[in-house]
């Protein structure tokens, strides 16, 4: 028996998927969790930083999403082949590292510069998945299948509401900083409510994707 490297690729596509899904779900469980009033100061810091480990599953899927779904693409008209996706591969083994490096020292010179450089390449990311997929989908080259070229503006969607929601989580800081966020078991802010949108957003975005690809529906 001999196994299909795409096949391969495919599988490991859905579990990302899966684990993106999933961990999604925990996180804002533990989002919610860590408001309640009867939780100690102590139990409120452990569910919080629970959720910020399993928010890693769905961050280190986002990163590996980029060189497995242009492997899978390339077989529908995707101009990325051969050494470009050897290439995309190492820089997606980059940026994997950026982004653990800034979870593990957030606070550390290193991990602020690693943060505004993470930053600025998802934006570079989210303009050119958008505007490749709209570009498909207006001319329909270099990829003729509308399925394929939709799931490209998905993904790039799905990056821009990332980039929103780092901004939320930003103010949300300073507000904490100042002395101004809510107390536990208090009524959600709008900043909250916004960070709560935006999450499930990007959940319906990742499970649109997940159709896409799968269904093949146009």
């Amino acid at each position: 028996m001999t196994l299909d490297p795409y096949r391969i690729v495919a599988f490991l596509h859905v579990v990302l998927f899966a684990y993106w899904l999933g961990a999604d779900l925990g996180v804002m469980l533990c989002s919610r969790i860590a408001r309640r009033s009867d939780l100690s100061d102590d139990a409120r810091r452990a569910v919080r930083s629970a959720g910020h480990l399993i928010d890693m599953g769905p961050r280190t899927a986002l990163v590996l999403m980029v060189p497995a779904g242009l492997i899978l693409a390339s077989q529908y008209g995707s101009p990325v082949q051969g050494p470009w996706l050897a290439a995309i591969a190492v820089a997606a083994a980059g940026w994997l590292w950026m982004v653990w490096t800034i979870f593990l020292q957030p606070q550390t010179p290193l991990g602020k510069l690693l943060w505004k450089i993470d930053m600025g390449w998802r934006i570079v990311l989210m303009t050119l998945f958008v505007g490749f997929g709209v570009k498909c989908l207006i001319t329909g080259a270099p990829i003729a299948d509308h399925w394929l070229a939709a799931k490209f503006v998905v993904f790039g969607l799905i990056l821009m509401d990332g980039i929103y929601l780092r901004l939320v989580l930003i103010r949300m800081e300073r507000d904490a900083r100042a002395g101004n966020s809510p107390a536990p078991g208090a009524p959600p802010t709008a900043l909250m409510k916004s960070l709560h949108i935006a999450v499930m957003i990007i959940w319906a975005l990742v499970a649109i994707a997940a159709f896409l690809g799968i269904v093949k529906p146009f």
